[in-house]
This record gives C-alpha cells, sequence and structure tokens, in this order.
C-alpha cells in the first residue's frame, strides 16, 4: 500500500511544543525534526509499506492533490492501493499568519457566501481514505477525473474574476465526459474569506452560464472549519459518509446571500439513499494552486 500525505503545516505543532520546552528547560533540542519526511517514515514502518511515503504541501489544496495524484498512479497501474491522509493540527504559527493578514472571522459565526460573512474560522482534523483498484462495496465511490490549475494573480488571493477555478472546474468535467446537468452536487471550497467568496461566486457564475443550467452548491467548513491542507481528505470524508448515510448536508450558517451571488448554497440537507451520485469537489488554495475533483457511485 503506498502512502500519500498532505497537509498545510505538517509537523509545525510538535517543533512548537519542542522549541517551548527547549525555551523553558534548556534540555533536548531547540527542534526534534529538521524536514518533515519523519512523517512518511513512521507511516511506512506502521504499515510495512514496501513504498516510499509522498508529501504534498499546495496550501490548502494538499489533501485533495495527493489524493488526484494517488488515484492516478492507481488508474494507469503503477500501484493497485494507496493510504491517503490529510493532516493539520492547531500550531500559532499558522494562527498568526491568518491573524496579520485580518482573514478570521470576529463573529466566529461561518457563513460562506452570506453578506454576513466576516471570515475564515480555522479548524483542526486527521482523516484516512483508502483507495484501490477494486470495489468492495456497491455504495463505494469511485474516482472520474481531477483537474489543477495554478494562478498566478497573486500569492495570497485568487482571481477575483473567477476564471481560474472556472476553468478548473470545467476541466474536470471535460476529463470525466461529464455535462454539468450529471452532477448532482457541488461541494465548494468556500473558506468565507472575502476573496474567496467573489472569485468562487464568479467561477460558478460562469459555470452554470456556460452550461445553461444549475447544480446544488454546499460547503462543509462551517461544519468542522477549515481544515486548510488537510481539507480536501476532511470534507471528502465528510461527505461520502454522509452519501452513505443516505443524505448530503446543506450549507449551514446561509442566510441571505451577496447581490453579486447567482446562486443560493443549499439551505437544506437532501436525500440520497441507494441513488446514482456524482459530486464536484472544488478547493481553492494560497499560491493559486486550484483543484476539482469528481467522485461517484452507480
Amino acid at each position: 500500500m503506498a502512502i500519500f500525505i498532505g497537509s498545510t503545516a505538517m509537523g509545525i505543532s510538535l517543533n512548537e511544543e519542542s522549541y517551548t520546552r527547549y525555551q523553558l528547560t534548556h534540555e533536548g533540542k531547540a527542534f526534534e525534526h529538521i524536514g518533515y519526511g519523519y512523517l512518511g517514515k513512521y507511516l511506512e514502518k506502521v504499515t510495512h509499506s514496501k513504498h516510499k511515503a509522498l508529501l504534498f504541501s499546495t496550501a490548502c489544496t494538499s489533501s485533495v492533490n495527493a489524493l488526484a495524484y494517488a488515484s492516478k498512479m492507481i488508474e494507469h497501474g503503477v500501484i493497485s492501493k494507496a493510504l491517503v491522509l490529510g493532516i493539520e493540527l492547531f500550531n500559532q504559527t499558522t494562527y498568526n499568519g491568518f491573524s496579520s493578514l485580518m482573514l478570521l472571522s470576529k463573529s466566529t459565526i461561518y457563513r460562506p457566501f452570506d453578506e454576513k460573512s466576516d471570515g475564515i474560522i480555522l479548524g483542526e482534523g486527521c482523516s484516512a481514505l483508502i483507495l484501490e483498484n477494486q470495489p468492495k462495496h456497491t455504495d463505494d465511490f469511485y474516482y472520474k477525473s481531477s483537474k489543477n490549475i495554478c494562478d498566478i494573480y497573486s500569492e495570497t488571493t485568487s482571481d477575483p474574476s473567477g476564471e481560474p477555478i472556472f476553468e478548473t472546474m470545467d476541466g474536470a468535467l471535460k476529463a470525466a465526459h461529464l455535462h454539468l446537468h450529471d452532477i448532482n452536487l457541488i461541494k465548494a471550497h468556500a473558506t468565507g474569506s472575502e476573496n474567496n467568496n467573489t472569485s468562487e461566486a464568479n467561477a460558478l457564475h460562469l459555470l452554470f452560464e456556460k452550461y445553461q443550467t444549475h447544480a446544488p452548491v454546499t460547503a462543509l467548513k462551517p461544519f468542522i472549519g477549515h481544515t486548510l491542507g488537510a481539507s480536501g481528505c476532511n470534507e471528502i470524508a465528510l461527505m461520502l459518509l454522509c452519501a452513505k448515510e443516505g443524505f448530503l448536508p446543506h450549507t449551514l450558517g446561509f442566510e441571505t446571500g451577496t447581490p453579486k451571488t447567482s446562486f443560493t448554497p443549499m439551505r437544506e440537507p437532501f436525500t440520497c439513499k441507494d441513488k446514482p451520485l456524482s459530486i464536484l469537489f472544488n478547493f481553492v488554495a494560497f499560491g493559486g494552486n486550484t483543484t476539482s475533483l469528481i467522485l461517484a457511485r452507480d
């Protein structure tokens, strides 16, 4: 079983702990680890994997890129099984970074695409997904396609026109040979920041305009917070678990859309038990890395 790890902060929290301990006691080392290869080596040992672990750190698209890469390796017969992990633990460095950019919500209510949206609420979490070249259960989801684009508009913001995000979603649809009316749900990245609200809303408008149809849109960050590089695995695991339980979740916290938003996110969950499903997952990262991935079940 090959190992793929996606994270923004990797082991920064461990380094902060060891540095604080060293400052207080002057014992041991200021930093226990340099680099993050030890995370992969630990998992190689625990799982007895013959493969070298691959680490992905592309900000908020880290673990979805890990998942997409693993899926393509299975698709091309390079590997038969993969363990994909999303890891994001609280650390002061990341928190201070978001604070300095004034992106954190003061109301502490997550409201993506809402007129009262006032920023991001950070979360932490770890998740693990197993990918195989053969299904085991009738309700298993399978990888249809993915598309990754690097938007060079800015180091910290997306192109407000939404065009790169639109091209990513459209590229995933083309790679899967699907029309938008084949998609049952779009899971938006929906961080709640002003830039992401604007750029992703514009991208969805362009998508709906091109295909002359709408698809339901939802967001999961109001339930678990923005788990940065782990959000790919975390949100996919959460969505697939909900689907297996027979429903797809609504956008918690949404009340009133902005005048510039041409769609209304799902306000109520809808049932989907034993139904075929195709879900488009969207993720947008600092540095301009954007990934869309489509998963489906028969």
